[in-house]
């Protein structure tokens, strides 16, 4: 023999030890799938509505005639304040002719990026936004000609 004894009550204990074990494995590896999805989703549904945004702010810039510009900005937590890592991101749509418009970003979600689009749709140089979360991330680039894309 090799120097051990099998016996049925240790085999037992060992396959009850390994089932203990993949019985907790199994809740952390979903805690990562489910933490995975939730922040792909977030990223992903945040793309959405900026290049919504950017449709409509390219679509206003060129029904007013004026330049419109969408920019990302960490707020401040207050007037004297400086800034707050915990604050949530958001972007500004500023526009000559219209009230400033703000969107508020989830927490833990950042945005980096600026367009300024002409009166005639174009931007004033290609932009890229980038979205970011834990360590997904997101990129929207908008070409010389306005064309908005998510690669």
């Amino acid at each position: 023999m090799l120097g051990f004894e099998m016996s049925w009550a240790k085999v037992r204990k060992f396959e009850a030890l390994v089932f203990f074990a993949m019985f907790g494995a199994v809740p952390l590896f979903a805690f990562r799938v489910v933490s995975y999805t939730q922040s792909q989703l977030l990223v992903r549904n945040a793309t959405h509505e900026l290049v919504q945004d950017l449709h409509n702010a390219k679509e206003t810039a060129v029904r007013t005639g004026k330049e419109v510009t969408l920019k990302a900005v960490h707020p401040q937590t207050g007037m004297f304040s400086p800034t707050d890592s915990r604050a949530p991101y958001r972007y500004l749509i500023k526009s000559e002719t219209r009230a400033n418009e703000e969107v508020v970003l989830p927490p833990g979600l950042s945005l980096t990026g600026m367009v300024t689009f002409s009166s005639v749709g174009r931007p004033l140089r290609p932009s890229t936004f980038i979205f970011s979360v834990d360590n997904r991330t997101s990129t929207i680039e908008i070409d010389k000609e306005g064309m908005v894309s998510v690669p």
